[in-house]
């Protein structure tokens, strides 16, 4: 191996795998596997003596842009096309994201290849409902929503938890309850996780990566196989080392792996920006404090974006109010819910703050506001709203800590789960790109103003205003005061 994986089980050359197969389907696909994806491919691709596969779950962990998706593609469409009634499945942080990568990647790809593997599979895009469908077999790949009820009653050939960072233990949990009994009647069938390093919250697959861990140094040959890219364990003052990078992520192009994906330049770039970020993001090291990562993933955000929706007078709206750190600008956000999904929308964003009164107290007239939300404790620098809000005759649900911790946990819980949408605002992506925890107490944190870099008054003022929403948490929101 050009970057030898930090733990893995070892490959044994005595034993056939299927990993040539998948390897097959990537050229017609389209896609040259760099040496990491097909050792991976191979390694989790050994069959025993029974001619089953030997490792029932298969755990990889590998920085962002190494090309993990076309690998696990690959695999997917490699369990589909073997034989007759094969079936895959495959999900991501939430089903909007899952369903984006199918629509946007998979589906173009496979429309690309050549006529032997493109006419016999057929895509159905329908939401909820997005399948690539073996027309010359009866098997197929789905892809699901990370619920557990998404999978009931099916039986399974292969199942993938791509993005596993974003689940917490007890939603993880539920979900192998669910997944893993669909596997128990296929023989050789595996469960894939797969992810890039997480933070303290992903408490999920910080528990797969131990298990995996332990299960690479045993090196069995069964059961478990854990594959894994990373400096965790470096000194951190290495982190700006080079070599360190190529080492640690089997991706990046340079003269002893052409084949890389990722140029050193681009990479260079990236750790200038943000250390921190660049240390989870590509060298694959798990942020245990939470503080040096965007909470909120960009990508992921951007995919549960939603048009304006044109609401009636009668949908209830709660209103977010915030100031930056500074006090030069302010933020009016407003949150909507529709069916099962609450929808954030920036209402305005401009310099100073004496223009929010007015602004909000207009917002009645327009539609009914069950509530406008602000911190408005002493050491907020949205206190200097609280009496003209007052004297515009606005009531404030004020916030204290205990709120403004939950309501940022709960944001970031929602945009992993799919359940609260956002209107395109290039000043919400901005706060949510430049957003951090700021840590409060014994492992509460708050979203941290004056170490994010940028302004992220917009996205405070979104969390409020989906918080304190009668449709969200019921009428009385547990906690506001």
């Amino acid at each position: 191996m050009l970057s030898p994986p930090r733990y893995a089980n070892r490959r044994r050359p005595d034993r056939p795998t299927t990993g040539a197969h998948a390897a097959v389907v990537a050229g017609l696909l389209g896609v040259t596997l760099q040496p990491w994806q097909r050792h991976v491919l191979d390694v989790a691709g050994e069959l025993d003596e029974s001619g089953h596969h030997a490792y029932s779950t298969v755990t990889v962990s590998v920085g962002r842009r190494a090309g993990k998706s076309l690998a696990v593609l690959a695999r997917l469409v490699a369990t589909v096309i073997a034989d007759r009634r094969r079936f895959a499945y495959y999900t991501a942080q939430n089903g909007q994201a899952a369903s984006t990568r199918f629509r946007n990647d998979w589906v173009p790809t496979v429309a690309a290849a050549p006529a032997v593997l493109r006419d016999r599979l057929i895509p159905r895009l329908t939401n909820g409902t997005e399948t690539l469908t073996d027309k010359s077999n009866a098997s197929y790949l789905r892809i699901f929503s990370p619920i557990p009820t998404a999978l009931h009653g099916d039986a399974a050939d292969l199942i993938v938890f791509d993005e596993a960072w974003a689940f917490p233990a007890e939603r993880g949990d539920d979900l192998e309850v669910a997944a893993f009994p669909l596997t128990a009647t296929r023989d050789g069938a595996q469960v894939w996780i797969t992810s890039a390093a997480g933070d303290n919250t992903s408490t999920w697959w910080g528990a797969w990566l131990d298990a995996g861990r332990a299960a690479a140094d045993a090196d069995t040959g069964r059961g478990h196989c854990h594959i894994e890219w990373t400096a965790d364990g470096a000194d951190p003052d290495t982190f700006g080392d080079e070599q360190v990078w190529t080492a640690s992520h089997p991706g990046i192009r340079h003269p002893g792996n052409p084949s890389g994906v990722i140029g050193l330049d681009f990479l260079r770039d990236q750790y200038r920006r943000d250390p921190g970020q660049f240390a989870r993001a590509y060298l694959n090291v798990t942020d245990a404090t939470g503080t040096t990562s965007a909470p909120i993933n960009l990508e992921e955000w951007r995919n549960l974006s939603v048009a304006a929706p044109d609401r009636g007078p009668d949908v209830t709206v709660t209103i977010g109010v915030d100031v930056a750190v500074d006090q030069t600008a302010a933020t009016v956000v407003a949150a909507f819910v529709d069916g099962e999904q609450c929808t954030v929308e920036l209402v305005e964003h401009r310099a100073g703050y004496q223009w929010v009164p007015g602004l909000v107290a207009s917002m009645f007239d327009r539609w009914p506001v069950a509530a406008v939300a602000a911190d408005v404790s002493g050491q907020s620098p949205a206190a200097v709203l609280t009496r003209p809000l007052e004297r515009a005759g606005v009531t404030v649900t004020a916030l204290h800590l205990a709120d403004v911790t939950a309501a940022a946990a709960d944001m970031v819980a929602a945009v992993r789960a799919g359940t609260v949408h956002n209107v395109p605002s290039p000043v919400l992506d901005a706060a949510v790109e430049g957003a951090r925890r700021r840590l409060v107490g014994d492992g509460a944190w708050s979203w941290g103003r004056r170490d994010a870099g940028v302004d992220v008054s917009a996205l405070i003022a979104a969390t409020f205003a989906r918080w304190v929403h009668p449709d969200v948490h019921g009428a009385g929101v547990a906690g506001i005061r």
